[in-house]
Protein backbone atom coordinates (compact mmCIF):
# COMPACT_ATOMS: atom_id res chain seq x y z
CA UNK A 1 0.00 0.00 0.00
CA UNK A 2 1.24 3.36 -0.32
CA UNK A 3 -0.07 4.50 2.94
CA UNK A 4 2.09 4.67 5.59
CA UNK A 5 1.25 2.59 8.72
CA UNK A 6 -0.92 5.11 10.93
CA UNK A 7 -3.97 5.38 12.71
CA UNK A 8 -6.40 7.22 10.09
CA UNK A 9 -9.56 6.75 12.36
CA UNK A 10 -11.26 8.73 14.85
CA UNK A 11 -9.56 10.60 17.62
CA UNK A 12 -10.67 9.90 21.23
CA UNK A 13 -9.56 11.90 24.40
CA UNK A 14 -10.30 12.23 28.11
CA UNK A 15 -10.42 15.64 29.63
CA UNK A 16 -9.00 16.71 33.06
CA UNK A 17 -12.50 15.95 33.83
CA UNK A 18 -12.99 12.37 32.99
CA UNK A 19 -15.35 13.94 29.53
CA UNK A 20 -14.60 11.76 26.53
CA UNK A 21 -13.49 14.24 23.81
CA UNK A 22 -14.75 12.69 20.32
CA UNK A 23 -13.04 14.30 17.46
CA UNK A 24 -14.06 13.26 14.35
CA UNK A 25 -11.80 12.21 11.17
CA UNK A 26 -8.98 14.86 10.31
CA UNK A 27 -8.34 13.23 7.15
CA UNK A 28 -9.05 14.72 4.00
CA UNK A 29 -11.90 13.42 1.70
CA UNK A 30 -8.76 12.63 -0.85
CA UNK A 31 -7.22 10.54 1.91
CA UNK A 32 -9.92 8.41 3.09
CA UNK A 33 -10.59 7.22 -0.30
CA UNK A 34 -6.86 6.14 -0.82
CA UNK A 35 -7.63 4.10 2.68
CA UNK A 36 -11.38 2.89 1.55
CA UNK A 37 -9.26 1.65 -2.00
CA UNK A 38 -6.57 0.02 0.12
CA UNK A 39 -8.45 -1.70 1.92
CA UNK A 40 -10.83 -2.75 -0.94
CA UNK A 41 -7.61 -3.75 -2.88
CA UNK A 42 -6.54 -6.27 0.55
CA UNK A 43 -10.37 -7.78 0.76
CA UNK A 44 -10.43 -8.09 -3.19
CA UNK A 45 -6.72 -10.25 -2.96
CA UNK A 46 -8.05 -12.10 0.17
CA UNK A 47 -10.89 -13.21 -1.82
CA UNK A 48 -9.34 -13.99 -5.15
CA UNK A 49 -6.65 -15.92 -3.14
CA UNK A 50 -9.00 -18.22 -1.30
CA UNK A 51 -11.04 -18.90 -3.85
CA UNK A 52 -8.18 -19.91 -5.73
CA UNK A 53 -7.46 -22.17 -2.86
CA UNK A 54 -10.74 -23.64 -3.09
CA UNK A 55 -10.96 -24.28 -6.23
CA UNK A 56 -7.39 -26.14 -6.13
CA UNK A 57 -8.70 -28.49 -3.53
CA UNK A 58 -12.23 -28.76 -4.68
CA UNK A 59 -12.21 -32.35 -4.50
CA UNK A 60 -10.72 -33.43 -1.63
CA UNK A 61 -13.16 -30.39 0.01
CA UNK A 62 -16.46 -32.61 -1.20
CA UNK A 63 -14.89 -35.76 0.11
CA UNK A 64 -14.46 -34.88 3.33
CA UNK A 65 -18.18 -32.98 2.93
CA UNK A 66 -19.59 -36.36 1.63
CA UNK A 67 -17.88 -38.27 5.13
CA UNK A 68 -18.55 -35.69 7.67
CA UNK A 69 -22.58 -36.10 5.78
CA UNK A 70 -22.04 -40.02 6.78
CA UNK A 71 -20.24 -39.75 9.91
CA UNK A 72 -20.90 -36.30 11.70
CA UNK A 73 -17.36 -35.92 12.50
CA UNK A 74 -13.79 -37.40 11.74
CA UNK A 75 -10.81 -38.23 13.43
CA UNK A 76 -7.52 -37.08 11.56
CA UNK A 77 -7.23 -41.02 10.77
CA UNK A 78 -10.40 -40.37 9.05
CA UNK A 79 -9.47 -36.92 7.30
CA UNK A 80 -6.56 -38.71 6.07
CA UNK A 81 -8.70 -41.24 4.43
CA UNK A 82 -11.18 -39.03 2.73
CA UNK A 83 -9.07 -36.62 1.74
CA UNK A 84 -6.26 -39.25 0.33
CA UNK A 85 -2.91 -37.89 1.72
CA UNK A 86 -0.49 -39.66 3.26
CA UNK A 87 0.40 -38.66 6.80
CA UNK A 88 3.14 -36.25 7.32
CA UNK A 89 5.67 -37.57 9.97
CA UNK A 90 6.53 -35.01 12.38
CA UNK A 91 10.60 -34.04 12.49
Amino acid sequence: SDLAPLNYGPVYDTTDYGRAVYDPYTISEDLKRKVDLAVEKVVDDGWKRTVAILKKYRKQLDKVADKLLEIESMDEDDFTKAVGSPKVKAE
